[in-house]
């Protein structure tokens, strides 16, 4: 894969309209996060921060160059953007609704729940901009674009070791200015809240309109136009020249949005292809788990004629399905829900439930970190719930878990069964 260095050089040198494509299609979800959050979350507002920031991309390009990571650039330049269109008004509001967090978010009781990070964001936002370079570039690339250490230190010329310890040390300084800001949070929480930070779906088609209006802006295009261009000096071989322009830039975008559609369509199959799998893994266990019984049964020894064959069911069961995506979020149900309303689900499952009957199974999809899969277990322990199933296989590394400290993990030989039916035969 091209790194960011190399596709703004083919842009910057070569003028290559694909290079500066792959830039924004790569960027551009931290870049309309980023600009919906400083806009409080005016979509329209955000699209144009969005088209703004890769507009002074493709100008300021060639200046850019020597720089070891683009994503530390565009986090800054977004927020600046927004901070220039958001109005006095809406910075007035944005004022009033801090202070508000000040006085009723940031002094949580010493034993009450954990922060409202999702009010919180405005504000970790700010921390993040007040680190040093390195150690900005360093939580967005981990939390932000969910890069793994090994690509993060080939991007900033370090270490892997030291990749990481950066990374420590970053979020390590975000949580002792948030403590000195009244909010008290453990380093699980506050990684989870990192990771859902450029959690915000992108517009199908901005992509698109982002690449051709920052193109345009720059001055880059078709070699054949730039040469009709210089040509035509009469007003109205001007007007021809702006004609045969916008019909270019009209099929590049047509051809352009073909093809992000044709690739969301592979994708959507490929998740449904995924989703099918797992549902017949459970069955195949399920159906294991049943066949285990039946066959115990068979071989004890057979009773009497004159024994009674009695069904016994266990107390019904309150099972809940959490999955903890790669993405960091979280789906209850298969359905998205906020961390908040999470938290509010476990505590009225337990009330619903207090007998011990309710249970929850925790799922990781491929690619999930342990970070969130530990977090997810601490807050169903913290709500009352004892029967807790892990069904993932992320790991904390055993060199660095400073993500969930005091956190029990079973090992690869200690994975729960899985359920088993109903319903069992006792002579």
């Amino acid at each position: 894969m091209n790194t960011d260095a190399e596709l703004l050089r083919r842009y910057a040198n070569d003028h290559s309209e694909a290079a500066f494509t792959e830039l924004v299609q790569r960027h551009i979800g931290l870049v309309y996060s980023c600009a919906l959050r400083g806009v409080g979350h005016d979509a329209h507002l955000a699209e144009d921060v969005t088209q703004k920031v890769f507009c002074d991309l493709a100008r300021k390009a060639s200046s850019l160059l020597t720089r070891p990571a683009l994503s530390g650039w565009l986090y800054v330049g977004t927020h600046h953007a927004a901070a220039a269109v958001v109005r006095q008004e809406r910075r007035r509001k944005v004022r009033e609704e801090h202070a508000f967090i000040m006085e009723n978010i940031l002094h949580p009781a010493a034993s009450g729940p954990d922060p409202d990070w999702s009010r919180l964001r405005p504000l970790l936002d700010e921390l993040i901009l007040e680190l040093n370079e390195a150690d900005r570039d360093a939580v967005i690339l981990r939390f932000f674009e969910k890069r793994p250490f090994a690509e993060i230190a080939a991007t900033l010329h370090l270490s892997e070791d030291a990749a990481r310890k950066r990374a420590d040390r970053a979020v390590e300084k975000l949580r002792t200015r948030l403590a000195e800001r009244g909010v008290t949070s453990g380093m699980g929480a506050l990684a989870f809240a990192l990771a859902g930070q450029a959690a915000a779906a992108v517009p199908v088609t901005l992509a698109t309109s982002v690449t051709g209006s920052a193109l345009a802006a720059a001055g880059a295009g078709s070699p054949l136009l730039a040469a009709l261009a210089g040509v035509l000096l009469s007003d109205a071989a001007a007007v021809v020249a702006t004609v045969l322009a916008a019909a270019g830039l009209i099929g590049w975008q047509h051809h352009a949005t073909s093809a992000l559609q044709a690739e969301l369509t592979a994708q959507e199959n490929q998740d449904r292809e995924i989703r099918t799998l797992q549902q017949s893994n459970l069955q195949l266990a399920r159906r294991a788990a049943e066949t285990e019984v039946l066959q115990r049964s068979l071989a004890e020894p057979a009773a009497p004629r004159t024994a009674t064959v009695v069904s016994l069911s266990p107390p019904p069961t309150a099972a809940v399905n959490l999955t903890v995506t790669a993405q960091g979020t979280l789906r209850w149900e298969n359905q998205p829900v906020a961390l908040a309303d999470f938290l509010n689900r476990l505590a009225a499952l337990q009330q619903q439930h207090p007998d011990q009957t309710a249970r929850i199974v925790i799922h990781g999809n491929t690619g999930v970190e342990f970070g969130p899969v530990s977090y997810a277990v601490e807050q169903a322990s913290r709500a009352g719930i004892k029967n807790i199933v892990i069904d993932s296989q992320a790991r904390p590394d055993p060199a660095n878990n400073w993500i969930t400290p005091g956190v029990t993990v079973p090992g690869p030989n200690d994975r729960l069964p899985p359920s088993l039916p109903d319903t069992a035969v006792h002579p």
